[in-house]
């Protein structure tokens, strides 16, 4: 592959990525309270489509292995409407809390 961004493999490098990345995530040290508050992080949807870049990736899980593993994630998305995304390997069931007035939860009531 020449270019990091190819169409024909969509999430190509995500896949690359995964061989390194999950047994070290593995072996990544847990969040206790002890270690305070973890920093928080906005991803875009948009621009650089992160699956697609295999450097960028490495670089952010560089970064998150220097800190304990975090309990729990939150996702917040203006498309809630939409179909969740889902990734080709399932890694955990995560456990999703939603507290916006505009979620499909608080519709349906």
């Amino acid at each position: 592959m020449t270019s990091i961004f190819d169409p024909r493999v969509p999430a190509a490098a995500f896949d690359e990525f995964l061989v390194d990345a999950l047994p070290a995530a593995r072996e990544q040290r847990s969040w206790t309270e002890a270690d305070g508050a973890l920093p928080s992080l906005y991803l875009s949807h948009g621009a650089p489509p992160l699956f697609d870049d295999g450097p960028w990736m490495r670089d952010l899980h560089t970064w998150a292995l220097s800190m304990p593993k975090p309990k729990d994630v939150l996702i917040v998305s203006a498309h809630w409407e939409s179909a969740p995304s889902r990734s080709r390997r399932r890694l955990r069931r995560p456990r999703w809390s939603t507290t916006s007035a505009a979620s499909p939860a608080a519709t349906t009531r």
